[in-house]
């Protein structure tokens, strides 16, 4: 800071320290992100997973203040079908329910978006698939997403969502490599997910 007489200050910076560092999976994750989950009070991180032919997976953890540790549940896998090359997984939680929505690229399907939700616990580090089976078996296609143009060090989607007193709604971003056009697109949320 450089005060008014010319002098020269260092700003008072007063912050916790750190906890250890923690692993929540020893295979190897690709690609990861995470949200927080306020309904549960829970962090969720989704991956891909490079041991299982880049299956897309998601894990929950609560986080403990005091001693500035993360105790995690087990992973969870977002769709059954192991041979789907995805990447680039994106999590949003929405304020309903504990419920989180993850969109993800798949390679192996015409490099498609998929989507798929996963709810929190408020009793323990445990996620629920959405129980719709085709969703569990592949992972929903997002109608008219198709074709995202990505790379292998840039993704060209995102996802928004509502978090205010009815967070089941939310949209969607995507540049396509049909002409590098940008097209949207609203996505609901149901209440069981």
């Amino acid at each position: 800071i450089i005060n008014s007489d010319g002098t020269v200050s260092k700003p008072a910076t007063i912050a916790s320290a750190f906890g250890s560092k923690q692993e929540f999976t020893s295979n190897t994750p690709n690609f990861v992100d995470c949200c927080y989950e306020p309904v549960n009070n829970k962090v969720v991180v989704v991956y891909a997973d490079s041991n299982a032919s880049y299956q897309i997976k998601a894990i929950a953890g609560t986080v403990d203040g005091s001693n500035k540790t993360v105790t995690w549940g087990t992973a969870t896998n977002l769709h059954t079908n192991t041979s789907y090359q995805c990447k680039f997984p994106k999590i949003v939680a929405t304020n309903d329910d504990g419920w989180c929505v993850v969109v993800w690229w798949s390679s192996y399907n015409s490099n498609k978006l998929k989507l798929n939700s996963i709810q929190t616990s408020g009793s323990d580090n445990s996620l629920t698939l959405n129980g719709n089976s085709s969703n569990a078996t592949y992972g929903l296609i997002i109608n008219s997403l198709s074709n995202a143009y990505t790379t292998t060090k840039t993704y060209a989607f995102d996802i928004a969502w509502n978090t205010g007193s009815d967070g089941r709604a939310g949209g969607m971003v995507v540049m396509t490599n049909t002409g590098y056009t940008v097209i949207s697109k609203a996505v609901k949320i149901s209440s069981d997910g």
